[in-house]
């Protein structure tokens, strides 16, 4: 390997930890209850951002991508039943006021 690949490899495996840092960090904002909606909002759209950064450096490093073979029913096994009645009731309403625009 010549000097400069194995600099570079040096430098995406230091790209490739510090994107973990922040994602770490982030996942702690997004579950710390003293941060409001907003706040929580905006550190899960960087999250998404730097989780999206972090696949692309993975992929110029060559690691394979792991996908999660979990289903939408497995997802939805895990959602609060309280929750997922309320998502129903607002997708109702939403499709009510679309179907009375007509």
């Amino acid at each position: 390997m010549s000097a400069h690949t194995e600099k570079r490899s040096a430098n995406l495996e230091n790209l490739i930890e510090d994107e973990w840092d922040i994602l770490r960090s982030l996942k702690s904002m997004m579950e710390n209850p003293e941060l409001s909606v907003a706040e929580k909002l905006s550190a899960a759209n960087a999250h998404a951002y730097h989780a999206s950064v972090l696949s692309k450096l993975l992929a110029q490093k060559g690691a394979d991508a792991q996908l999660n073979e979990a289903t939408l029913g497995d997802f939805i096994k895990d959602v609060e039943p309280r929750t997922a009645r309320r998502r129903t009731v607002d997708f109702r309403h939403w499709m009510r006021r679309l179907s009375l625009k007509k």
